[in-house]
């Protein structure tokens, strides 16, 4: 399967660098467009949503940016996961639970290398389970 990582990866950056404060809808209404785009299922889009923000994350570990890579993989990355699946609920649907997002933290593990790295690059040199951290998000 195509990732989409070259998408999000590049999008996530400008928006960052350039515009801090962007609205979680305006990267809700990005990801909604190229996942029709694309045709990626919800999973697939929000399993690539972290990744694109882990690696992120990691391109700017050590350096003064990485503060603000922090607060947008913990701060912004759940709230765009959240309107995310607000959006894609049926009339029906309850809020409180979505096995999409369950699927996501299955596929994670595929990553191993990018977790494992990620989570040995602290600038304070002590391991931290990332993922664990954005769960309890």
């Amino acid at each position: 399967m195509e990732s989409i990582t070259y998408c999000l990866q590049p999008l996530f950056t400008v928006q960052v660098l350039l515009n801090p404060s962007t609205e979680t809808t305006v990267y809700v209404n990005q990801l909604l467009m190229v996942q029709r785009l694309k045709s990626y299922t919800n999973v697939r889009l929000y399993c690539e949503i972290i990744r694109a923000g882990l690696m992120c994350l990691h391109n700017e570990a050590l350096t003064v940016k990485e503060s603000q890579w922090g607060a947008f993989m913990y701060l912004k990355i759940p709230q765009i996961l959240k309107e995310l699946h607000i959006a894609n609920l049926n009339g029906d649907e309850k809020f409180e639970y979505s096995q999409d997002i369950l699927d996501v933290f299955e596929l994670l593990p595929q990553f191993t290398p990018l977790l494992d790295r990620i989570d040995t690059s602290t600038s304070n040199n002590f391991a931290c389970n990332y993922v664990e951290c954005l769960v309890n998000e």
